[in-house]
């Protein structure tokens, strides 16, 4: 079953069988009722945006209620028995209330759709091809934690992921994002350099379903953290990252300190826009076309800065334990802390 969706509109489907829903176009909202009813703050909590390219799994019995979060949203639904559906009347609370929330809780889809804007302006790389300075630094000191299976959480265009496999490092590679244009520029590279593309895969890296526990033995946000600024968001992501690692396994969070921007490649004069540096506002960045920096006017994302021991402490709220800081300052995140940590050896759990 294929269909669309509009925004302001909200569709209830009852899945008789197991299924899957894939999303083709566009974002879409979506709401597993609950057996009983709900509470606004419940379905404020329950609610979740996912983009291009994601799969999720339903279970029999499962009703879901489902919006979109950009108009002429499509999805495709797989199941042994098509499932039940109904539209929402507009006039009930409950699809003003989904709608908003799934506008709130999108926010960092914009990264996708600052991608897109990037590769129509004519750009071939919005974060450039080389893997990051810190990356590097990290690795030269301890590469000892990267000889298992490594994941690459919110990878974007695949810079890290393809050092990491073009040097031939780590058991495995698997890379997530929730931006289908990034990972489709990463597997154009990863084709050019003779290299595997199947594991760049769309996946929302705050929830990582379908993820099975101790999978990995390290994970890598090399600069996706920072673009979460709700509590709740971080926590889920940290909380999910220590369940897929295998105990001992190590994970390790590049994230702005301070002065968002500063030093960023994209920011020509960083004491121009300063002021200007808040979400939902638009300020000048400069992208590579045709060998030459030229301007583009992109809206200000969301993003969060934390001081190395705040950040340390979100870490080990979730029951990692410190390993090693570095202090950096790169023209990826400027000012920035690089935290590993480390998810305890079950002798020591």
């Amino acid at each position: 079953m294929t269909a669309t969706i509009d925004e302001n509109e909200v569709v209830q489907l009852d899945y008789p069988e197991p299924a899957s829903l894939t999303v083709k176009q566009g974002r879409l909202g979506f709401y597993c009722l609950p057996d009983g009813g709900y509470s606004e703050e419940e379905l404020r909590e329950g609610v979740t945006v996912i983009g291009v390219g994601e799969k999720i799994s339903i279970a029999a019995g499962d009703k879901l209620l489902l919006t979109a979060a950009q108009p002429h949203t499509e999805y495709s639904s797989e199941s042994t028995a098509e499932p039940k559906q109904r539209s929402i009347p507009a006039d009930y609370p409950i699809v003003s209330a989904m709608c908003n929330y799934v506008t709130e809780k999108g926010y960092y889809f914009g990264y996708e759709d600052r991608y897109a804007k990037v590769y129509e302006r004519g750009a071939s790389s919005w974060e450039g091809t080389s893997e990051n300075a810190s990356l590097r630094e990290i690795l030269a000191r301890h590469p000892e934690i990267f000889e298992g299976d490594i994941v690459d959480l919110g990878t974007g265009e695949g810079r890290d992921s393809l050092f990491l496999l073009s040097s031939g490092i780590g058991r495995s590679v698997t890379s997530f994002d929730v931006s289908h244009s990034a990972l489709e520029k990463a597997r154009q590279r990863a084709r050019e350099k003779g290299l595997p593309a199947d594991v760049f895969i769309e996946k929302d890296i705050i929830f990582l379903r379908d993820v099975a526990a101790e999978s990995f033995d390290l994970a890598l946000n090399m600069g996706a953290l920072h673009m979460l600024d709700r509590a709740e968001d971080r926590a889920r992501h940290i909380a999910r990252v220590f369940d897929v690692l295998r105990p001992g396994g190590h994970f390790v969070v590049d994230h702005c300190a301070s002065d968002w921007g500063r030093g960023f490649h994209t920011i020509k004069n960083y004491d121009s826009v300063a002021a200007d540096l808040v979400p939902g506002r638009t300020i000048t960045r400069y992208v590579e076309i045709e060998g030459e920096r030229k301007p583009i006017d992109l809206e200000v994302l969301h993003y969060s800065e934390r001081s190395p021991e705040s950040l340390l402490s979100e870490l080990t709220a979730a029951g990692f334990e410190e390993f090693t800081r570095l202090d950096t300052d790169t023209e990826a995140f400027g000012n920035s802390t690089l935290q590993v940590v480390r998810k305890p050896r079950k002798d020591a759990q």
